[in-house]
């Protein structure tokens, strides 16, 4: 509150202002882990925002595991993350989840990114923020990608595509890890 030139205090009303973060437990992990990540959806106005819309696009090759997401939130199976929903929420609000998920089939670094749109007050203006932060996850001891090749030879190590019945051959073996 602040005072008018009379003296009387006047509520200053700011509009919603939408906020997200998300943090992650673990800077590196292991290919077939678990993962746990914590989402803060934060109104920082002090008036109420509407339509909020929580975004998180997952990384492929991660399944969500339990426990659950919350009610408001569906999984996307058509972009490999979800999208959670609030009609509402009031000013200096503040609504926080944690979602686990596994490391199932991927190679690579886990992306951390989430966004949040919301309308403004009511307006159909939409305000977007998204928390991209540094604190991706490492995925180490992946599953190695072999290729086996495997041909027959004969004794001088040439590889062969005939031999005659009773005749002997020697297989050669190469594996490469891709």
């Amino acid at each position: 509150d602040v005072q008018d030139e009379t003296g009387n205090e006047v509520d200053v009303i700011n509009c919603g202002d939408p906020g997200i973060e998300k943090s992650v437990n673990v800077s590196e992990t292991e290919f077939g882990q678990v993962v746990t990540y914590t989402v803060t959806v934060e109104n920082d106005g002090n008036t109420p925002i509407y339509g909020v819309t929580v975004t998180d696009e997952l990384t492929n090759g991660v399944v969500v595991t339990p426990p659950a997401l919350p009610a408001e939130c569906t999984i996307d199976d058509d972009d490999m993350g979800f999208v959670c929903e609030w009609d509402e929420l009031p000013g200096g609000a503040s609504s926080e989840f944690t979602f686990n998920v596994q490391v199932s089939d991927i190679c690579e670094d886990l992306d951390n990114t989430i966004s949040i749109s919301s309308e403004s007050g009511g307006n159909l203006v939409t305000t977007n923020d998204e928390d991209s932060s540094e604190n991706g996850v490492d995925v180490t001891g992946c599953a190695p990608d072999v290729d086996i090749e495997k041909t027959p030879t004969d004794s001088q190590g040439n590889p062969i595509t005939e031999i005659g019945y009773g005749e002997s051959f020697e297989y050669s073996i190469i594996v490469t890890n891709t």
